[in-house]
């Protein structure tokens, strides 16, 4: 009990610095429960919720769960119970990172780490960690009479070999104007189809947040160039007939672009002057000439800094530009929305949009009830079918409160 009282506090520390209020203060004493995690979870966090409403008088509004490490099925259980079922936001911390064993027994660890999850902690209580530099937003972000809707796209697929399995689709859309906090929409569709069946609707909920924009920039992750007329041809009209359900005066401009990570292309600093610590180009290092192609609109974009080996930088092919942006504008706010990751200090490697729909994506397996699906199964037996009903019949949406915030940081 010691030791989970200086969790708690350090906790609290973290999140008290890091400007998330609530947790501090009179009356704020945590509730503990002591789970079994041989047993199923949702148990525990049901007697936890129980306790907590006997002691408070009121539902818990987040749950910090320590759990073992190799605890996929846990996890999934955790995440159904808050996302799915109850509205509650989770964090679940590994019990190795969280005692570190020292010269007299295990510690608790430092607060790096608590700062660390205190950025996931406020954003999934609809907490801002981040905002760009008004000097990156380029007369497009931050423009209360022209605001900008922000999306991102991504298709995740199954696992070669499995069938039964479908695709899980998700779009998330800016509901600021500074593009630095989103909503997610997600699908079940046809198996390994990567074009987004549902885009339609998926983009009608990320306008209905966002309350009639002027401009609508879209970050389409996964799409190979062979696919881009289907794109062109199937995703695009979707879009526009969303914009159609609503009482714009004027239909939003639409500037679609798709981000690319699998090429082999690689850029290397001519000088030492031009490098970073790793050997690797600056942060920012755009090239939109040479190797580009001689006809259509792309460019590379390096936007994070290397720690490590060779940086790939991020390939970025503009489909379509309603909006007309000089291509140093789209470059930059591009490079600008590399940094408003929630769950980092840093810039990342593509925007955070297209960062967020693609770990809504990977999340997707949560929100099935836990044991009844498994990515990696890969017998036939595994199918729908044993389910009683179609995989995607049987995905279940995130609950109405988790929906109005980043839940998936």
């Amino acid at each position: 009990m010691p030791k989970i009282k200086e969790v708690g506090d350090a906790f609290v520390r973290a999140c008290t610095s890091a400007g998330v209020m609530g947790f501090a203060g009179p009356g704020n004493d945590p509730v503990v429960e002591y789970g079994n995690p041989m047993k199923a979870a949702q148990l525990s966090l049901q007697s936890l919720g129980v306790k907590f409403r006997q002691m408070k008088n009121k539902m818990p509004q987040f749950v910090l769960i320590i759990i073992p490490p190799n605890s996929g099925d846990l996890y999934t259980q955790i995440k159904h119970f808050g996302d799915v079922k109850f509205g509650i936001a989770t964090q679940c911390v590994l019990d190795t990172k969280l005692f570190k064993r020292g010269p007299q027994g295990y510690v608790v660890a430092g607060s790096q780490y608590f700062n660390n999850v205190a950025l996931k902690v406020n954003v999934k209580l609809g907490g801002i960690n981040v905002v760009p530099n008004k000097t990156e937003m380029y007369g497009i972000l931050g423009d209360g009479a022209n605001m900008t809707l922000v999306m991102g796209a991504d298709a995740q697929h199954p696992a070669p070999g499995t069938e039964g399995r479908p695709s899980f689709t998700a779009v998330v859309g800016s509901v600021d104007s500074l593009a630095s906090k989103y909503v997610a929409t997600h699908r079940a569709q046809t198996s390994r189809r990567e074009i987004i069946e549902d885009m339609q609707e998926m983009t009608e909920a990320s306008i209905q947040a966002w309350k009639l924009p002027k401009k609508i920039v879209m970050y389409r992750d996964g799409v190979s160039e062979g696919q881009f007329q289907q794109v062109i041809d199937l995703e695009i009209p979707k879009i526009h007939a969303a914009c159609k359900k609503f009482k714009f005066t004027e239909r939003p401009k639409l500037t679609f672009i798709v981000v690319g990570k699998r090429h082999h292309n690689r850029f290397f600093p001519d000088s030492g002057a031009g490098a970073d610590r790793s050997g690797n180009c600056l942060a920012g290092t755009i090239v939109d000439q040479a190797i580009t192609h001689p006809v259509e609109y792309d460019w590379y974009l390096l936007s994070h800094a290397g720690l490590l080996g060779t940086s790939r930088p991020a390939h970025y092919s503009v489909l379509l530009d309603e909006n007309d942006m000089q291509p140093d504008v789209l470059q930059g706010i591009t490079f600008a929305l590399c940094h408003v990751y929630a769950r980092c200090t840093r810039s990342v490697s593509i925007p955070a949009p297209t960062y967020y729909a693609d770990i809504v994506c990977e999340r997707s397996v949560n929100h099935y009830e836990p044991g009844s699906y498994r990515p990696d199964d890969t017998s036939s037996q595994a199918s729908g079918a044993r389910l009683g009903g179609s995989q995607q019949e049987l995905f279940k949406p995130a609950h109405e409160i988790s929906k109005s915030r980043m839940y998936f940081c």
